[in-house]
């Protein structure tokens, strides 16, 4: 039932008189077409049409480029006239208006369909989060996460163990955005289960490198930093996969200690080991861990914040509860930073030991 629909006969650019018209943009009036040396009679021989005189314009979108060619063919009364081509030309000019605007409006429908399930990927990655920092007598903690594209490489975690004490993660994925969110997805699902081992420290880390390397074949890494903090006597034991050292501000001295441990990023090497060390909380001291999308921010003439930085903020408003200390660094990054766009996560947690104060 379709025999008389001719096969579409495609050609480069450059190629017969379409394709010339397509590459220089002029337009192309021509008499008798079978003596021309561009036209091509591979459309006559198919159909058995007597291809005479071609007029040939170039279709121009506002911005002047070419996105395609208009033939007409065989004018009746004789060949094509100037005001033809004018007239032709102003026709090809509006049809490539109407193709970009339906580009564009092609370009917007996808362009939604992308921000929903961008949308929908960030709610299912915060529902990995912690819904609240838990509330524990003698404790005060928070925390603050914000991607800097709809989903982050950043994670953050409170999980308690079965021995009664609380884990405490923080990660950070090399890159950022969708792809950086599906390795730490799999980061997230391998830590929760070495943890929920009731592995040590250095050993979780250690069985979460070799999983992830298992698993994946990206080039993606991630540092951890994880401590398991004694709620009662405010032992904490700790590992880090080559994580920013979380700060420990010290209430009796008044001074903050770098708490660091050696490992490399899980991802990166088969058969790492993590050291494991352990420090003790004293009432009144703060514990700082935080992604480097805190320390790195960088302001309008390139200067980043810097763990000094941070460190004066801690000292200087340790006697603040955990949220108002969190909302303090937040708000002096944003500060420092001005009309400087963040370029990576931030991500921070804040564990104050507050034995005098019961929840």
């Amino acid at each position: 039932e379709h025999a008389d629909v001719l096969p579409e006969i495609r050609v480069k650019i450059g190629e017969g008189i379409a394709g010339k018209v397509a590459e220089t943009g002029e337009t192309l009036n021509i008499e008798d077409a079978h003596s021309h040396p561009l036209f091509n009679a591979t459309f006559d021989n198919i159909s058995g049409y007597r291809t005479r005189s071609i007029l040939a314009v170039p279709m121009r979108n506002p911005r002047q480029d070419i996105i395609g060619v208009v033939q007409l063919l065989n004018k009746i009364g004789g060949g094509f006239t100037r005001q033809d081509a004018r007239l032709l030309t102003a026709m090809a000019s509006q049809a490539a208006i109407s193709i970009e605007n339906a580009r564009l409006y092609e370009q917007e429908l996808e362009q939604k369909i992308i921000e929903r399930e961008l949308r929908t990927a960030s709610d299912i990655q915060i529902s990995f989060l912690p819904a609240a920092a838990p509330v524990v007598d003698g404790w005060d903690l928070a925390a603050f996460w914000k991607p800097v594209h709809n989903v982050a490489g950043d994670f953050y975690d409170f999980f308690p163990l079965d021995d009664g004490r609380l884990a405490l993660l923080i990660a950070d994925v090399s890159g950022k955005g969708i792809p950086a969110s599906l390795f730490m997805a799999l980061a997230v699902t391998v830590l929760r289960f070495g943890m929920g081992l009731s592995l040590k420290p250095g050993e979780m880390i250690e069985r979460a490198n070799d999983g992830i390397r298992k698993y994946q074949r990206s080039r993606f890494f991630a540092t951890i930093f994880v401590g398991y903090l004694d709620l009662e006597n405010g032992e904490m034991e700790f590992a880090s996969a080559g994580h920013n050292p979380p700060m420990l501000y010290r209430a009796a001295a008044k001074t903050v200690e770098y708490i660091e441990a050696s490992g490399v990023a899980v991802g990166g090497f088969a058969g790492v080991k993590y050291e494991e060390k352990i420090i003790q909380l004293e009432p009144d001291d703060v514990l700082v861990l935080y992604t480097d999308g805190i320390t790195e921010i960088i302001n309008a003439v390139e200067e980043e914040f810097g763990e000094a930085h941070l460190e004066t903020l801690i000292v200087e408003n340790a006697g603040a509860d955990a949220q108002t200390l969190v909302d303090i660094i937040v708000h002096a990054i944003h500060d420092f930073a001005g009309v400087a766009d963040s370029f990576d996560d931030e991500t921070l947690i804040v564990i104050k030991h507050t034995p005098h104060t019961p929840r």
